[in-house]
């Protein structure tokens, strides 16, 4: 492997689950703990989705967050899943209506 010894998680995927499906598929955690490399804690996937897992499991960093940049809550949640604040959501539509 380039770059150093693999890593424990990939060994047990590899070993119970199979290679690599695509070439860029990384090692993930369901529960996102690195110890924790049981067969049933494991999967192949994205980076996408294992960014997704980090959110599910409040370990994202911008998942932790529950306040907009101006200090209101967070209290919507767009179909894409990006939070929003309803109050500057409303403040920017006002804006752009009277410009």
């Amino acid at each position: 492997m380039p770059g150093g010894s693999p890593k424990v998680h990939h060994l047990v995927l590899e070993t119970f689950d199979g290679p690599r499906p695509f070439p860029r598929a990384e090692g993930l955690h369901w529960d996102d703990d690195p110890a924790n490399n049981r067969i049933e804690n494991l999967r192949w996937g994205t980076r996408s989705e294992n960014q997704l897992d980090a959110v599910r499991n409040g370990r994202h960093a911008e998942a932790k967050r529950t306040e907009c940049p101006q200090g209101h809550e967070y209290d919507r949640v767009t179909p894409g899943g990006a939070r929003r604040c309803s109050r500057c959501d409303a403040d920017g539509a006002l804006r752009r209506k009277t410009a």
